[in-house]
């Protein structure tokens, strides 16, 4: 079975372990590996990689049954017809962040894809064409997924959170954006939505994952983290 490692372009590592549910969060998925590409731009689009950056990612969020040009980076690591779950966030946001485009929170959703087809590879970065097989958009996981209750776990999970220094917060419409890095090394992100935290987010130098799940937080933690 034709199979597709790609290396880290800084180290040269191949990721070899698949990416696992974080305990407490129903989903997971991998953030910053695969970018969408325009559909206006694929007719004779040159599919080589002189330049990495410069193109036009997807402002329009897929649909189920939708095959897609993608490029991905590692820890890209899949056979053909293999699916995994791949987050998308519109362009400003991607390269932006939440912070200063936060009405992009309700265009971005946990996407399963399934692997068909390599259009062109090297040793870091691929081309690729993927079936959409669901789209778990993220304004809609209170809707979706059953609320859990904010046991100990959860409890410890937030009030470790909020102690952390330098948090930025950012606040739209019925969302609290929690945004903390460490020297730009590592990173945390979480997404609550009224009463309930529907994202986490967690990133370092080879890794960049997203969790979600419908959990429970009550109006005095609430409040303090509107107090930060």
């Amino acid at each position: 079975m034709y199979n597709t490692k790609l290396k880290c372009n800084i180290c040269d590592i191949i990721n070899n372990k698949k990416l696992e549910n974080k305990k407490g969060f129903q989903i997971s998925a991998y953030d910053d590996m695969l970018e969408f590409l325009d559909n206006s731009k694929k007719e004779n689009f040159n599919y080589t990689f002189d330049n990495n950056y410069n193109w036009l990612r997807s402002s329009n969020l897929p649909k189920k049954s939708e095959k897609k040009i993608a490029r991905v980076k590692f820890p890209f690591n899949f056979n053909l017809n293999d699916k995994f779950n791949t987050f998308y966030q519109p362009p400003l946001s991607l390269f932006n962040g939440f912070d200063l485009y936060p009405k992009e929170i309700n265009k971005s959703a946990v996407i399963n894809c399934k692997f068909i087809k390599v259009i062109s590879k090297n040793d870091y970065f691929a081309w690729i064409i993927v079936e959409i097989i669901s789209v778990l958009e993220i304004h809609e996981i209170t809707n979706i997924i059953k609320l859990k209750n904010y046991d100990e776990y959860y409890k410890n999970f937030i009030e470790n959170f909020i102690k952390l220094k330098n948090i930025q917060k950012t606040l739209y419409n019925e969302y609290i954006y929690l945004n903390w890095s460490g020297q730009s090394d590592i990173g945390e992100n979480i997404i609550l939505k009224n009463n309930s935290l529907i994202l986490f987010n967690e990133w370092g130098f080879h890794y960049n994952n997203i969790y979600c799940d419908n959990i429970y937080i009550p109006q005095e933690i609430i409040k303090k983290i509107l107090d930060l």
